[in-house]
């Protein structure tokens, strides 16, 4: 009996934020939490009725809406709508013709107060009439916690301020880079004394100091990396 109480529940609520249903599980579970007893003398439909009203208590939780049709005569269309929108009635459509027909959606709680509306006893008006059309108006799919994350996001999105912006700094100038060291037989750009101190023991500038001392025109760093080994050493033998 409790599982079929949970499962009428289940049928006929629906989380009122996002008008979708609750998993059985979950109504399930929050009777449990409340600790809901079973009264053996009572039907598994109006025990159902008791869990829901315990359980706005404890959770977002409403009837689902009926969807009904309202059929009078298009004389009465304005007494009926007022009579509607009195008992929160959300009006879907409307239909004129030779009669009005209203769809609408209503509270089950008060389709009887519109039973006895549209269909006073004693009244033989072919005219008037209610339908129910859907029994349980509701969103497609089940009320997930898929649904409380993007409800919550949602949330924090609107509430979280806008970031304040940093406040403008001035960019620092560019660094100049300084001009290293040349060589004076050499020349290029030696950027600290190690690299200078360190240049001077090279191959590089030994070979050039051979050719300053005939003279001979001096190479850069690019076309002594290109000359043989071989060739370097018959320079220093022939400028002996």
């Amino acid at each position: 009996v409790f599982q079929e109480i949970a499962t009428i529940v289940a049928e006929k609520c629906v989380n009122p934020e996002s008008n979708r249903p609750y998993p059985f599980t979950v109504i399930e579970r929050a009777m449990k939490e409340m600790h809901y007893a079973l009264v053996p003398n009572r039907s598994a439909k109006q025990q159902a009725l008791e869990v829901i009203k315990k359980l706005k208590e404890h959770m977002p939780i409403t009837r689902a809406k009926m969807k009904v049709q309202v059929t009078v005569a298009t004389s009465d269309g304005d007494a009926t709508k007022e009579f509607l929108a009195k008992h929160e009635a959300v009006v879907v459509e409307v239909r004129t013709g030779e009669v009005l027909r209203i769809i609408c959606l209503i509270d089950p709680s008060t389709y009887r107060t519109l039973d006895q509306y549209v269909n006073p006893k004693g009244s033989k008006d072919a005219s008037r009439s209610l339908e129910v059309l859907d029994l349980s108006c509701h969103e497609q799919g089940e009320h997930t916690i898929d649904d409380e994350i993007a409800k919550k996001t949602d949330r924090l999105t609107l509430e979280t301020p806008a970031p304040v912006p940093a406040p403008m700094v001035a960019s620092a100038a560019p660094e100049v880079k300084k001009p290293g060291r040349p060589c004076s037989t050499c020349g290029g750009d030696f950027p600290d004394t190690v690299k200078y101190r360190e240049h001077f023991r090279s191959e590089w500038h030994r070979y050039n100091l051979k050719l300053k001392s005939k003279s001979l025109p001096l190479v850069d760093e690019a076309t002594f990396q290109t000359i043989d080994p071989a060739d370097v050493q018959k320079v220093y033998e022939t400028l002996e």
